[in-house]
């Protein structure tokens, strides 16, 4: 027989060789052992872990002439081996892919009224079994329901929600789960071992196993195409990042720290030179993810951190947090983009730039932006020392209002020409009434004051938007009390600063008051996420995001409901999967 490959070579004949199914496995050998088989059976879960292995498996135990005491199957039989060489009369696969019309479900069910040729039981296992057509599923209904006594049929899928509910409610469902990566790395070594194939080192290992995704049918696949690439039995590290279409291990270490240290330029640099070697774009986003989650999860062993990363750095928990939960998500969004490599490019400068970001320094670009009474304040308060006849050339600078100066303008150009010479309102010099033109008009309560703080420092209220007011504010509160959870501590951490907090109670004491101080003072604690949704202390930014995700889901669910989708569907036999709303609706 020629080469076979690792999967079908080593793909398990008995219960007990069985990979990250034990529950599954016990729960069927106990019902051989107690003689409770069932008539029909659903085998669900990811390609690749042992849900077709497990019903050939269970279909030579049912069938076998001499199991054993744990209710494995003995290999030895006419019925074992028949089985395992493909040529059983009484154990029949069929692709639902392939045989999914009611001709071949008709067929099936006539052929599952004889009698089997030998032994107790004749097995059906339907692979794919969604893939069988409504028509095919309710003429199989009434079999499936009151088959013969000698028939069993075993289901196999990775969509059960595509299955009908009367399908599923005649069968035994058993869901099998993901093969955790440190199962994959033990099954990797025995196979290795048993095949003569050496792992440079045990971080190839652990490589080749995460890359499985759960996955052992996956899993031995990569080992395959890895074994093809070597030249010898022995794998090594560049050889299976190489094979798997990865980037190297020191560019991820590069790139990751880069991000970390806050130098965006390194960081292009480096993802530049990794895209060059022709790395898809999603592995290359899932490796620096894995790099980042490896620095949180090793946050406090500054020995693990100086192996993860280029160098040992105090890390803020909450800031490394944030950088990788804001990479999730625009990686998600660059790879669905116009221009992925772009998107990539823009997303990495995002996280590296991000104390410019989230307020934590002023740049030359926000002082610009700041309002005029923000930029009289300043001025004020750096001048102090200085000489009251100094302070004169700054009322030239106090802010005008466009509107009123225009105004004043066209009255003086209708006055007669002999009154020119009185003198004309000047808002200009009109220097105290300043800070108050800003101040939002309406009630003194919270969200005004947030507006006002829009108009007049916007870093200090993006991040007061995070937080969630508890109780309430009016203009004789002397108090004000505001909570973040654990996944904001870095708005929390900002707006603590000395700085930030010095003007905080300055924008406060000038909106309750309309003084520089003497204003209510903030007071900030930490809440858990469970005390947030008990309480309903929700933030501003939170508050709009649900109000969207609600208004998301009312028109999803009107359109779902409309007539003549649910026409469409029931003419051409399927079903609405996915509804897109417009943003701009």
């Amino acid at each position: 027989m020629g080469y076979q490959v690792l999967a079908r070579k080593w793909r398990p004949k008995t219960f007990n060789e069985g990979i990250g199914q034990d529950h599954i496995a016990r729960t069927l050998q106990n019902s051989i052992l107690k003689e409770k088989v069932a008539h029909a059976y659903l085998f669900t879960g990811t390609r690749g872990v042992g849900k077709t292995t497990i019903a050939r498996i269970f279909a030579k135990a049912i069938r076998c002439q001499n199991l054993d005491e744990k209710g494995n199957p003995c290999l030895e039989c006419g019925s074992c081996k028949s089985i395992d060489q493909s040529n059983a009369l009484d154990y029949v696969e069929i692709d639902g892919a392939s045989n999914n019309s009611v001709d071949n479900v008709r067929e099936l069910i006539e052929n599952a009224q004889y009698l089997p040729t030998n032994g107790k039981y004749k097995v059906y296992v339907v692979d794919e079994v969604h893939m069988l057509s409504t028509s095919a599923f309710n003429a199989l209904l009434k079999t499936l329901e009151e088959p013969p006594e000698h028939v069993i049929f075993i289901f196999a899928t990775t969509d059960p929600h595509k299955l009908l509910g009367t399908v599923l409610s005649r069968c035994q469902r058993f869901d099998f789960k993901h093969v955790g990566d440190e199962t994959l790395i033990s099954h990797i070594k025995k196979i290795a071992e048993l095949e003569n194939i050496e792992f440079e080192s045990e971080e190839s290992v652990r490589i080749l196993a995460r890359q499985g995704n759960g996955s052992v049918r996956d899993t031995l696949s990569l080992m395959d195409q890895a074994l093809s690439l070597s030249a010898q039995e022995t794998i090594s590290e560049q050889t299976l990042l190489q094979s798997l279409g990865l980037a190297r291990a020191d560019s991820i270490k590069e790139l990751a720290s880069s991000i970390i240290f806050k130098n965006p330029a390194e960081a292009l640099k480096v993802f530049d030179e990794i895209t060059l070697d022709s790395v898809e774009l999603g592995k290359l986003s899932n490796q620096i993810l894995d790099k980042v989650f490896d620095v949180i999860e090793n946050i406090d062993d500054s020995n693990a951190l100086s192996q993860i990363l280029t160098d040992a750095v105090d890390i803020d928990t909450a800031e490394i947090m944030w950088v990788y939960e804001v990479l999730l998500k625009d990686f998600e969004w660059a790879l669905d983009s116009l221009d992925p490599l772009r998107a990539m490019r823009f997303s990495l400068l995002k996280v590296c730039k991000r104390d410019e970001i989230v307020g934590r320094t002023e740049t030359p670009v926000k002082k610009k932006v700041s309002s005029p009474v923000e930029a009289d304040r300043s001025e004020v308060t750096s001048n102090q020392g200085e000489a009251p006849e100094k302070e004169e050339p700054k009322a030239e600078e106090a802010p005008v209002d466009i509107k009123s100066a225009a105004r004043s303008m066209a009255e003086s150009l209708d006055k007669p020409a002999n009154k020119s010479d009185e003198p004309q309102p000047n808002p200009v010099k009109e220097q105290p009434e300043a800070p108050k033109r800003h101040v939002q008009a309406g009630p003194k309560n919270w969200q005004n004051f947030l507006k006002h703080l829009i108009a007049t420092n916007r870093s200090l209220a993006l991040n007061l938007e995070r937080a969630r007011l508890l109780g309430e504010v009016n203009e004789n509160s002397t108090e004000i009390n505001l909570a973040f959870t654990e996944g904001d501590k870095i708005f929390f951490d900002v707006l603590n600063e000395p700085e930030k907090m010095k003007k905080l109670n300055n924008e406060l004491s000038l909106f309750f008051t309309g003084e520089e101080a003497g204003g209510p003072k903030v007071v900030y604690s930490i809440i858990d996420e469970e005390t947030k949704e008990r309480e309903n202390l929700y933030s501003n930014v939170e508050i709009e995001e649900r109000k969207i995700q609600a208004s998301k889901e009312e028109k999803e669910a009107k359109i779902r409901s409309n007539k003549f989708i649910k026409e469409a569907q029931e003419l051409f036999n399927g079903e609405l999967s996915k509804v897109i709303i417009n943003k701009d609706e």
